[in-house]
């Protein structure tokens, strides 16, 4: 999110354009969903 926030503040983007941060949640969040990502064996 700083490098958005830095490209924002150094006019990397065009003014009036939307931009669009999609935050995964690491490596981490993968294993709280384990049937959506075919983990069907793992015990959290």
């Amino acid at each position: 999110m700083a490098c958005l926030v830095d490209l924002s503040c150094k006019g990397y983007f065009k003014e009036g354009k939307n931009v669009v941060f999609l935050h995964t949640g690491g490596s981490f969040a993968l294993f709280g969903y384990p049937d959506a990502f075919g983990f069907p064996d793992y015990q959290a």
